[in-house]
């Protein structure tokens, strides 16, 4: 019993008190995923999550496991995200096969989705994107829709280095890679 008693707190209704202390923020300052990214502007913005997920046009359970980071962002959501956000917080790909995948996913296609409306198999892209360098044909397939890849030979990568039309890897034809989709993939979400 003596043990009880020494933890029980006095409850004095006649003195008057207030209780102050700043709530900790619930985000970080350096975030690393989607997920972090929308909840440290959602919460700089004073926005609350509902509000938020109505703009991206999602679920706004679907924000709350982001912010969470239970799911990832679907590549579909990516490019509403971006335009919300202000910037672009997806990493800077260091190699070949991880520009492919951040390319596609600025642009909003699945990999699935991508693989098809070139009419590959969605295993092939994955293998490019692992870091096997596509044949000439399938990389001016890949210039068309991704736009000009940055060269990685530079930085001693020749592994993942992206073989130009004329098959050398260290020159590539003029492009903008800021081009958009083909008219074919603008119905699929990538435009």
């Amino acid at each position: 019993m003596v043990g009880n008693a020494q933890r029980r707190v006095a409850f004095l209704p006649w003195v008057p008190a207030r209780l102050k202390a700043s709530k900790p923020k619930d985000w970080t300052d350096k975030p690393v995923t989607l997920g972090d990214h929308l909840k440290k502007a959602r919460r700089e913005r004073g926005l609350l999550q509902r509000e938020v997920a109505k703009v991206l046009r999602v679920d706004s359970m679907s924000l709350v496991n982001w912010e969470k980071n239970r799911t990832e962002v679907g590549a579909r959501f990516v490019p509403a995200i971006i335009q919300w956000l202000g910037y672009d917080p997806l990493p800077t790909p260091s190699s070949f096969g991880e520009w492919i995948a951040v390319a596609r996913t600025r642009r909003g296609l699945a990999r699935r989705t991508l693989a098809a409306a070139l009419g590959w198999d969605e295993a092939t892209l994955g293998e490019y994107e692992g870091g096997r360098p596509p044949d000439a044909q399938r990389l001016a397939q890949l210039r068309s829709v991704l736009g000009k890849p940055p060269s990685y030979t530079q930085r001693g990568e020749s592994h993942n280095a992206v073989p130009a039309a004329d098959g050398h890897p260290d020159r590539f034809p003029l492009g903008d890679p800021s081009r958009r989709c083909p008219a074919s993939l603008d119905r699929l979400g990538g435009g």
